[in-house]
């Protein structure tokens, strides 16, 4: 082998390497790119993981004070259908439009006790009895 031949192998050799070493580090950089793109996608996920669980707890609790206001608004008009009822108590003309519809959906029923099952173990004692709101006081 001629000394001509052995320079262009040795410089075809190191210009090989430099290839494979620039090669390397346009992967490397490459991978790492990704590997911080993927980062902060998965930190974007957690975020919106979070909102959404915030989010989802606050639309439950407000389900949750509209059901004890239903429940508590529930319990007033039974007490006030009876106190109406009974005629110990009187509401503006206003409100006669809802008592007259309580009265025809009960129309049928001769026991007087309509909005409420007297005696049932659920009464809640609006129909005179005690109320069981009446012994946390």
């Amino acid at each position: 082998m001629s000394e001509n031949e052995v320079k262009n192998e040795v410089k075809s050799e190191a210009g090989a390497e430099t290839k494979q070493e620039s090669t390397s580090d346009v992967l490397k950089g490459k991978i790492s790119s990704l590997l911080s793109s993927a980062t902060n996608i998965g930190r974007s996920v957690v975020e919106t993981a979070k909102d959404t669980v915030e989010k989802g707890k606050e639309v439950v609790e407000e389900h949750i004070r509209e059901r004890e206001a239903n429940e508590t608004y529930r319990k007033l008009g039974k007490k006030v259908y009876k106190l109406v009822s009974r005629d110990e108590l009187k509401l503006p003309e206003s409100c006669q439009k809802y008592i007259e519809a309580l009265d025809d959906l009960y129309a049928d029923d001769n026991s007087g006790d309509e909005a409420c099952a007297e005696g049932d173990a659920s009464c809640s004692g609006c129909c005179g009895g005690k109320d069981k709101d009446d012994d946390a006081k």
